[in-house]
């Protein structure tokens, strides 16, 4: 088991990439911090404490907490439970992420309240994060984070400028933290998903859109959540730990970097 007793906080874990993510990690041994805004079952399903119990279910340890990853005192309390209750922090995964609440339109659409929200989220967020680990992680000598972008920031879709914003701008904000950091031992990599199979897209993406990106795949068939795990946890793990400040692509051969 690569993470045994390894402690690793997965933002955005309630359902989705965050959600196969903690389960693989749980498999590998590791003591899973399920943190996430969900607590009860909305419009799209998943919650923390769901999350958990079925990680719990398999033999696995987790804790649920409440995280809106745009508040700071939020995000300090995350990474203080983490410690209180499993004495450390190994692996932080940002992957909370907020996407565009209107339908896809010309600029100058979104308006200022959209753009500061995923600004908020996606930039702030993965910030704040990061930050609120770092002092566990130096003292300890080592440590692993991984940021969960987008590869639409390659293709670069029409209408989208403010979520294609912060998805690049978590890869700069990877490239630029890996150098402060490497000098602790701490390793920091992104991923970029191609267009997955979770719970929230399955219920507002068109049956067309689907088809047209598959199509334009050279893997022919939709991304799942669990083909993202895999890789966040090679990054996560020791086998990564002459690897920083990279972007791995991981869709199917959409598009190459």
């Amino acid at each position: 088991m690569r993470f045994r007793d390894r402690v690793v906080i997965i933002t955005g874990a309630s359902r989705g990439i965050g959600k196969a993510a903690a389960f693989r990690f749980a498999e590998e041994g590791a003591k899973v911090v399920v943190a996430a805004r969900t607590e009860t079952t909305g419009i799209v399903p998943g919650t923390i404490y769901e999350t958990v119990e079925e990680i719990k279910q398999k033999g696995g340890e987790a804790l649920a907490v409440k995280v809106d990853v745009g508040i700071k005192q939020d995000i300090d309390n995350m990474a203080k439970q983490a410690v209180e209750h499993f004495g450390r922090i190994d692996v932080l995964v940002n992957n909370a992420a907020a996407f565009p609440s209107k339908p896809y339109t010309k600029f100058p659409d979104p308006d200022e309240e959209e753009w500061d929200r995923l600004m908020n989220i996606n930039l702030k967020g993965y910030y704040l994060c990061t930050f609120a680990v770092i002092p566990f992680m130096k003292a300890q000598g080592k440590g692993k984070i991984v940021n969960i972008s987008s590869d639409a920031v390659f293709s670069a879709d029409p209408y989208r400028v403010h979520y294609l914003t912060t998805k690049m701008g978590q890869i700069g904000f990877t490239r630029g933290m890996a150098r402060e950091l490497a000098e602790y031992g701490i390793n920091i990599n992104a991923v970029t998903p191609g267009f997955t199979a979770v719970e929230r897209s399955l219920k507002t993406f068109p049956k067309e859109m689907e088809d047209r990106i598959v199509g334009g795949q050279a893997i022919k068939r939709r991304e799942q959540a669990s083909d993202l795990a895999g890789p966040i946890l090679f990054l996560a793990s020791d086998d990564a730990d002459f690897i920083t400040g990279q972007t791995l692509n991981v869709n199917g051969g959409q598009n190459y970097i």
